[in-house]
């Protein structure tokens, strides 16, 4: 049985500081004419490719060396509007 096709619907949820999944549906049609459904559904937990340095953050970037044994944290309130504009995702400038 081969694939031949996917359909999809993607929702988003209004978010203005960062791309926000409510839900998706999935279609694949198969050769033979069956089909299959997935369904999901986001949950709130989120995380956020910045905390990896990913795209940089504050004039690092991911890889950058801090040096020998560096080691350091921060605690992100995600309520926060200037945060989330800090952290939000890469796609948005």
């Amino acid at each position: 049985m081969r694939l031949d096709e996917i359909s999809h619907d993607v929702v988003w949820a209004k978010d203005p500081l960062g791309q926000t999944l409510k839900s998706a549906e999935f279609e694949a049609r198969f050769s033979d004419g069956s089909t299959r459904q997935v369904k999901i559904r986001a949950l709130p937990g989120r995380f956020f490719l910045k905390g990896g340095l990913y795209g940089g953050l504050k004039g690092w970037s991911h890889g950058d060396d801090k040096g020998k044994l560096h080691t350091e944290y921060e605690v992100w309130e995600l309520g926060d509007p200037e945060t989330r504009r800090l952290v939000r995702t890469l796609a948005i400038t």
